[in-house]
Formats: C-alpha cells, structure tokens, sequence
C-alpha cells in the first residue's frame, strides 16, 4: 500500500519493509559483535508498546544469547513534550550488575532514553546502551550516546511497524509519514 488513512489523517509510504529489516538485521550483527565474548548475556529491555515489532526482529537476528524484560512509560499529559515522564511498569528482571540495552521504537527529543538510562544505572546496571529502530537526529537534544540506530529518520510524523498515532497504525509493515508532510 502506498498510502494508508489512520483515523482522519492520510500517510503516504516512507521506508519500505525489506530496507527496514535490512536495517534491523544491520544492528542485531553489531550487537552481536559488541556481546559475542561476554561473560554473561545482556538484558534487553523493550519499552512497551511501540518497541515490539523491532524487538521481534532484532532478537531472531542476535547471535547471543539475551534475557528479555519490558518497561513502559509514559507521560503526564498528552505528549511527551507536555508532560512529565513517568515509569508506569518496572522490570522484573534485576538490573543489577548486568549489562542492559534498552530496545526503543523511536528516539526525537531523547527525553525516554534519558529517563531509562537513569533508571537502569538507579538499578544497578553495570552497564547501559540502546537500540532505536529511528531516530529523529535533527531534533535529538541530549548529550548521551546513541549507541545503536537501524534508521535515521526525518523530523515528519510518522507510523507503522511499532510506531503509532493514537495507538494506531503500529501493525503497518511499512513505516509511512504523514501525506501533508513535505
């Protein structure tokens, strides 16, 4: 499909499925290198709900072994731009001690990946790094390492595989924007 209506808004295909799994693939194998002598394997921690889609992927291309445990979060209002970022569901995994990536659907303002990457270390975490399937770069505003990005996006609105308007849109295989967007 190259076009797909969401609610009352029309988006327009972006980045097609076999560029995003080339991508996702891109990232597993450099994981994998970075983790292939570790002592212990690392936790990846995947921020509900638009995480799930990469994380599927991510995790069939990894070539370590890897514990898996989710978060959520979320946000005082109606945008994370708006509110106050909040941990609403904690690991159940410990972090102590363990070396955590966090597995993230998008990164703009980097607000999220701050807040996370605090609550790991908070917890214990020796160490701390994450894998974004986009990011917004133009608009990324903190100082903290991006340690791995499948896509770089640009600053449009977009959805589909994870990624959500209104908790719509994420089943999509194909990332789109949003049609009004240049």
């Amino acid at each position: 499909m190259q076009k797909v209506k969401i609610k009352e808004s029309v988006f327009v295909k972006y980045i097609d499925n076999t560029q995003i799994m080339k991508a996702i693939s891109d990232v597993a194998h450099t994981i994998t290198n970075d983790y292939k002598d570790s002592p212990s394997a690392p936790i990846m921690l995947i921020t509900l709900s638009g995480a799930m889609p990469f994380a599927t992927y991510l995790g069939q291309e990894l070539g370590v072994d890897a514990q898996w445990a989710f978060v959520k979060c979320s946000s005082y209002g109606c945008s994370m731009k708006s509110g106050e970022l909040k941990i609403n569901m904690a690991t159940t995994i410990p972090l102590e001690g363990r070396d955590v990536i966090v597995i993230e659907d998008i990164i703009d303002t980097g607000k999220t990946w701050v807040k996370l990457h605090d609550y790991c270390l908070e917890n214990g975490a020796n160490s701390v790094k994450i894998a974004t399937l986009s990011i917004k770069r133009d608009v990324y505003k903190q100082d903290l390492n991006v340690d791995y990005v499948a896509l770089d996006i640009v600053d449009k609105f977009v959805v589909g595989f994870g990624l959500d308007y209104d908790q719509y849109g994420r089943n999509l295989k194909h990332i789109y924007k949003l049609d009004s967007q240049e």
